[in-house]
């Protein structure tokens, strides 16, 4: 899926929730706590920063 046709907050939302669903749905004992986005140097590019926990 591409975010570029969205706005900058719509493609962050949207990029996060496929992110964490993913995440979880094809790793079951990981758990995403959250996901930020550093300031890149081009508008046009999502730096995601993903924080997870392990679940033994």
């Amino acid at each position: 899926m591409t975010y570029m046709h969205l706005p900058g907050n719509a493609a962050k939302s949207a990029y996060a929730s496929a992110a964490a669903e993913a995440i979880e749905r094809f790793v079951p004992n990981i758990r995403v706590n959250q996901i930020l986005f550093e300031d890149g140097g081009s508008p046009d590019v999502l730096n995601p920063i993903i924080e997870v926990t392990y679940y033994e």
